[in-house]
């Protein structure tokens, strides 16, 4: 098995990856902070970390096509990278267009893209 895990540096994405290493699952590791994702990927023994901004179609390509050479194949998916926005949250006629673009693009565009 194969899984591609975005955001997998901390939190959630950290535990699934540790969780899915200790399955015996291959990882395919993303996220933008590059020291804490290779501290994630030096815990397993088959996995690509690779530092991606999802809001880059250039690292999304990037990151596919390593996945791929290495693996060849993507067998689970976990979305786990997500954008904010400002803090504190504005309501949403005061959201900043610009701020909500990128929460759009890495919440939605970028898992399908």
């Amino acid at each position: 098995m194969v899984a591609l895990i975005t955001g997998a540096s901390r939190g959630l994405g950290r535990a699934l990856a540790l969780a899915f290493a200790r399955e015996g699952t291959s990882l395919a590791l993303c996220s933008r902070g590059q020291d804490a994702l290779e501290q994630v990927a030096a815990l397993g023994s088959s996995v690509l970390a690779v530092p991606v901004d999802l809001r880059s179609t250039r690292d999304l390509d990037r990151l596919v096509a390593l996945t791929l050479d290495r693996y060849e194949r993507v067998d689970i998916l976990v979305n786990n990278a997500s954008e904010l926005g400002p803090t504190p949250l504005p309501y949403l006629a005061d959201y900043p267009p610009a701020a909500f673009d990128d929460a759009m693009h890495v919440n939605l565009v970028a898992p399908s893209g």
